[in-house]
């Protein structure tokens, strides 16, 4: 539901919904995610083996009144539980250097994850 609210649109079919949920009781994937008053509003989503995980979607209420961004919060707890978990990679994604104009969504998400290290595959060791 949140994704939809952010996006706008369904941006998935349900049977790619029903293949992340089914990983997740698998323990083949996770999710982190924020509640306020007991609403869920942000939500980071990984794919992971024992010693990979690689973090693939994600959807954050636009109005938040926290100090801090969320997806910031909900990236920081995943690298720490995957570190506690033995895990020793973490893969945030690729940035193609003609996305890197400030201007747009692309832009953004990749300043985002660049935010947690100086490459987008990094060590969690």
């Amino acid at each position: 539901k949140l994704h939809l609210e952010c996006s706008g649109k369904q941006t998935r079919s349900d049977k790619t919904w029903e293949i992340q949920w089914e990983a997740i009781k698998s323990e083949l994937a996770s999710v982190y995610f924020i509640q306020k008053k007991n609403k869920v509003i942000g939500f980071a989503y990984f794919i992971h083996d024992n010693n990979f995980a690689t973090y693939y979607s994600a959807a954050y209420e636009r109005k938040n009144n926290t100090d801090q961004p969320l997806g910031h919060l909900i990236l920081w707890e995943a690298v720490k539980n995957f570190k506690n978990k033995g895990l020793k990679r973490l893969y945030l994604g690729s940035y193609p250097i003609e996305n890197l104009d400030g201007k747009n969504k692309i832009s953004n998400i990749i300043s985002f994850k660049k935010g947690f290290s100086n490459t987008l595959n990094f060590s969690i060791e």
